[in-house]
């Protein structure tokens, strides 16, 4: 209180934090370079965790529970389920019950928002389209100026200089996926989805004994075969079309696509889909980014997320005797 009696304003480090599981960083990235050049943003990369340690409470905790006007959660079921997250909720639950719910905005990903946060508070959902994205960081701004932030309006010098970082940045994790290291964590990376993938298909043979995925792999080739279906996975590293470098081809077939052996058999199979996703370095964890021929910070996926999609596909495959546009297409780009 000041001496008047007046509870004093309080003094915030951040306009805005926001709270998410790890997979979920590409969609925090977009709110974050939609919100940077008006409000401060607080995100957390592994680096800073790194650096944290065990010490996560009292370095991150304090972050949302005071010292960030407004708090932005990207909240799916797992929310809550890592030490991170856990550690963040905490803080988040703790301010809301002690001072209400006014400084928090839930950005719902997938299922029914959590039990600790009533429904009829404020939310935004988020279901992929870019216009969402927009969406959420015009709520974001308004909210946050409801908070008592001001949207600052950068100079041109300003500006400038972040454009210049942004190109260094570039610039940087491009060399690092194109050297030695990047090709050996690519490498690494692509056999750990491959892996995934055949034991995901295994997990479903024998809990539904009726579907069986059949899987079959060889060094950087894999295909996937069911219904009369084929998804041929192939990775071609150092692909100079493609701006990362590191190219996983993703094939789907009518009919039955072998593994090619060197010989190219494709068995009578027929293209009808084919696309190309790129290898992909942030903030030194490997991804798979889904843009063709530029790197889009907003549709990485991890390899188990990609396997994830990938046996779904397969899982859902219905032969079609006849194109729909008259020749392959590309759902992957």
């Amino acid at each position: 209180m000041t001496a008047r009696g007046r509870a004093s304003t309080p003094v915030f480090t951040y306009d805005v934090a926001i709270s998410f599981l790890w997979p979920d960083r590409a969609v925090a990235e977009k709110i974050k370079a939609g919100l940077d050049d008006t409000l401060s943003v607080f995100l957390s990369t592994r680096e800073q965790e790194r650096l944290a340690g065990q010490d996560g409470l009292s370095t991150f905790g304090p972050i949302y529970q005071s010292e960030a006007r407004l708090v932005v959660t990207l909240y799916r079921p797992s929310y809550g389920t890592t030490k991170w997250t856990r550690v963040e909720m905490n803080a988040i639950k703790s301010r809301g019950l002690d001072n209400g719910w006014d400084f928090f905005l839930l950005v719902l990903l997938e299922g029914p928002g959590p039990k600790w946060y009533e429904s009829f508070h404020l939310y935004a959902p988020y279901d992929g389209n870019p216009s969402d994205v927009l969406d959420i960081i015009g709520a974001i701004k308004y909210k946050a100026r409801q908070q008592g932030a001001t949207l600052r309006v950068l100079s041109l010098d300003e500006k400038a200089e972040r454009e210049a970082a942004a190109r260094d940045a570039k610039v940087r994790r491009l060399s690092l996926i194109r050297s030695t290291e990047g090709m050996q964590l690519a490498h690494r990376e692509v056999q750990k989805l491959f892996g995934f993938i055949k034991t995901k298909a295994d997990a479903i043979a024998k809990a539904q004994h009726n579907i069986r995925i059949e899987v079959e792999s060889e060094g950087d080739q894999l295909v996937m075969r069911h219904n009369r279906c084929s998804i041929e996975l192939y990775w071609s590293p150092l692909s100079y079309n493609l701006e990362s470098g590191n190219v996983l081809y993703v094939r789907e077939y009518d009919g039955f696509k072998a593994l090619d052996r060197g010989r190219g058999s494709l068995r009578g199979s027929k293209l009808r889909a084919e696309g190309e996703i790129a290898f992909d370095i942030r903030d030194d964890a490997p991804y798979w980014n889904r843009s063709k021929g530029a790197l889009d910070p907003t549709r990485l996926q991890t390899s188990e997320q990609l396997g994830e999609e990938l046996i779904e596909r397969a899982w859902k495959f219905v032969p079609r005797p006849q194109w729909t546009h008259g020749g392959p297409h590309d759902p992957y780009g």
